[in-house]
């Protein structure tokens, strides 16, 4: 503050001395004579070395104003207090505003630096709400609005486009087997093959997992389907990868707009069941959609609402049973198979709803309920006071691929007391050596619980005896295609005979499945085959027209 002050009064000083030294040439003579004063060199210093050492007890101001003769001295004080004042609020004034510029200069260079990262930071987020991160490639919601923009312009006549749905087959296991990263690495690689394909023009975009989409306008349906094919086929040949050599498929289904949608969810809608239709007619090719398909699509869905209720409200599903029937005659075992009786289309076989059960999951609770009621059934009959039996049982792909599938069964053998001796599972050979490993230690957990195992349909898939001799089988089914041409080539004989043979060897019962006629059983019986199976006998019934078979069990002798 004393600072502050000393300074003040230094300007007050300065203000009244300039004043003086500006006298006009008219001044007075004491006028005059204070100006030689306080221009007098000495003088001044000495009163500035009395300011540095302190204040006099009479200030240099104190003299200018008192030697100052036309004005008041009683305003001479407030007037140079307020001048002081006004000129230290104009030095703060000019000192802030200084300041303030600064502040303001480096405020805007952080706000103009921020501005430039927020739109950087836009960029980004358009793109990850655009583009895919993994092949750079535009993703759905981009390929969402272009679509519509297209359908838009195709309503107004201007042009037409195919939409094209691709899907890579069994690309699943690319990444099971090799993990995400390398299957990352072989999306990029696909993107890359079908971009080669394409015109500047033409639009891909993926739209999740394996699943891509191409706009292609101004294409015809012949030209189209030369494009298609270029990319099937692009996708088709070899892949270097890691000194190795890969090989994949693709599959797509293609619409076109507006002759099959201008919205978007209609567009991918259609394609998409072009796609299913190619991948049902067994992969690697494409298909265009047609009205048919869409017509099949709603049937299908409606079937598969209906197995839904059909499973989960226990209505209209049952079991037929097929005897098996031994070299002399005797009903030792049955096979339950699964009906359903629909309610507007009748009684359906599995062929019409079993792989829609594999392709929905509905197959893990239709196939528990199967097991269960057949094992039911089994001891039923037995309260009945016929002989014990066996009760055999088809499991699916995806029953066996279930990690619940064993306490299951341990589960339903508690709750029908059923002996698990008398309970038989079936499995294909695909099943059983598609993964060798989980199957062969499956297999041995239910063939610790006493439950027996059957290889079904052997002769037609890989009947690797290897395989043979490491899973615990109990039962070679043999496949109904060798026992169908048993009496018209020897080379089907001499197959079934090599196969009774090595089941012999190992220890294996056999069933020949499909015998259909006289000459088949005795072809069979010739060649000491122990258990038979198949029309001659009986087809699938139901369970109450079953008790005529156990009644009369040796009539087949």
């Amino acid at each position: 503050m004393k600072i502050v002050i000393h300074r003040i009064r230094n300007f007050i000083l300065f203000i009244a001395i300039w004043k003086i030294l500006l006298l006009p040439a008219s001044a007075s003579a004491q006028e005059m004579l204070l100006q030689s004063k306080w221009t007098h060199p000495f003088q001044a210093a000495g009163y500035y070395a009395a300011i540095e050492k302190g204040t006099p007890k009479t200030t240099i101001a104190d003299e200018v104003v008192q030697s100052l003769p036309s004005v008041d001295n009683s305003l001479i004080r407030p007037l140079i207090a307020i001048i002081g004042i006004l000129t230290l609020c104009l030095i703060l004034f000019i000192i802030f505003n200084i300041k303030l510029r600064n502040i303001v200069r480096k405020r805007t260079f952080r706000l103009e630096k921020k501005f430039s990262e927020l739109k950087e930071k836009k960029k980004i987020i358009r793109r990850l709400a655009y583009y895919d991160i993994l092949t750079n490639l535009p993703n759905r919601l981009y390929i969402q609005n272009m679509l519509s923009a297209k359908a838009v312009a195709s309503q107004k006549g201007e042009n037409e486009f195919a939409v094209v749905f691709i899907d890579l087959d069994d690309f699943k296991r690319i990444n099971d087997a090799m993990g995400h990263a390398v299957g990352d690495d072989f999306l990029k690689m696909v993107t890359q093959r079908i971009l080669s394909c394409l015109r500047n023009n033409d639009i891909i975009a993926r739209i999740g997992g394996d699943e891509f989409i191409l706009l292609l306008p101004n294409l015809d349906k012949e030209e189209t389907t030369l494009a298609i094919e270029k990319v099937i086929n692009a996708i088709k040949e070899p892949w270097p990868y890691r000194e190795s050599l890969y090989y994949l498929s693709a599959s797509a289904g293609i619409t076109f707009s507006p002759q099959n949608g201008q919205l978007f969810d209609d567009l991918i809608k259609t394609a998409a069941m072009a796609l299913y239709e190619a991948k049902r007619q067994g992969k690697n090719r494409f298909d265009f959609f047609t009205e048919t398909m869409q017509v099949r699509s709603i049937d299908r869905l409606q079937l598969e609402m209906d197995l839904h209720q059909a499973i989960y409200e226990h209505s209209g599903l049952v079991l037929h049973y097929q005897p098996q029937i031994s070299y002399d005659g005797t009903i030792i075992g049955v096979e339950a198979l699964v009906r359903w009786n629909h309610p507007t289309k009748g009684l359906l076989f599995p062929d019409a709803f079993i792989p829609l059960a594999e392709e929905t999951g509905l197959i893990i609770p239709l196939g528990d309920w199967v097991i269960l009621t057949a094992c039911r059934q089994n001891m039923q009959w037995q309260k009945s006071g016929y002989p014990p039996v066996r009760i055999s049982v088809n499991l699916s792909v995806k029953q066996f691929q279930n990690p619940h599938l064993l306490q299951n069964i341990q589960s339903i053998l508690q709750k029908t007391d059923l002996p698990p001796h008398l309970l038989e599972l079936e499995i294909t050979e695909t099943v059983a050596i598609r993964n060798a490993e989980l199957t062969l230690s499956l297999l041995n957990s239910l063939r610790s619980i006493g439950v027996r195992l059957a290889l079904d349909d052997f002769g037609v898939g890989y009947s690797s005896f290897m395989y043979l001799k490491s899973f615990p089988i109990d039962i070679l089914k043999i496949d109904k295609s060798f026992i169908r041409d048993i009496t018209l080539n020897q080379e089907s004989q001499a197959i079934i005979q090599a196969i009774l043979q090595v089941a012999k060897s190992l220890r294996f019962k056999v069933v020949a499945e499909g015998v259909e006629t006289s000459e088949q059983l005795a072809s069979l019986k010739k060649l000491d085959c122990p258990i038979m199976q198949g029309y001659l006998f009986s087809r699938p019934i139901p369970a109450d027209k079953m008790d005529t078979f156990l009644k009369n069990e040796n009539q087949w002798t």
